[in-house]
């Protein structure tokens, strides 16, 4: 079976990456969103997702959550497994 796919919205941080790399652990496609703003050092947000780059699972968008037209088309990534779910 096909695991599901998981958006995890400021994906490069501490927490974030940190869930990345444990939903890939368990098999799940993930899709990281990130702004990469300077809250904190943008390098190490990039170190922070160093090994899930490597996933095969692994998704990486450069994105800020508020930018709603990028909302839309990642809605469409999930959008078939609604429509599957509901025919169920």
């Amino acid at each position: 079976m096909k695991m599901p796919k998981v958006l995890v919205t400021g994906g490069a941080g501490f927490i974030g990456s940190n869930l990345c790399d444990r939903l890939l652990e368990e098999g799940y496609r993930v899709i990281c969103l990130d702004n990469f703003n300077d809250f904190y050092d943008p390098r190490v947000k990039e170190e922070n997702i160093e090994n899930a780059l490597k996933h095969d699972n692994f998704t990486l968008i450069r994105g800020d959550i508020l930018d709603m037209q990028l909302l839309e088309e990642l809605s469409r990534l999930f959008s078939d497994r609604r429509s599957k779910q509901e025919k169920n």
